[in-house]
């Protein structure tokens, strides 16, 4: 049995995940607005337009501040784009 450890959750199997949310390109793309959760649930990865800070929720549910993400793709999956933060036109890939 392989197991997966992601933040503070382990899963036993791999057959439990849907693979896209791990492997390949993104099939749908939305633009985040800071103080929501992401309406598709879990992204795989946030494309940033203009660098700065987040503060987000992220896959295992904690809260994060201050993370610094460049210019381009970022490769964090988080589930709420939490408010504050300097980046700007931030885009979540499912």
């Amino acid at each position: 049995m392989t197991s997966i450890r992601l933040g503070e959750k382990t899963h036993n199997n791999v057959a439990e995940f849907e693979p896209s949310v791990f492997l390949g390109s993104a099939q749908t793309v939305r633009q985040l607005t800071k103080g929501e959760a992401l309406v598709n649930g879990t992204c795989k990865c946030l494309n940033v337009g203009t660098a700065g800070t987040i503060n987000f929720t992220d896959y295992a549910g904690e809260d994060h501040s201050n993370f610094p993400v460049t210019v381009g793709y970022n490769p964090i999956m988080i589930s709420a784009l939490l408010s504050g933060g300097t980046a700007d036109d931030i885009w979540a890939l499912y």
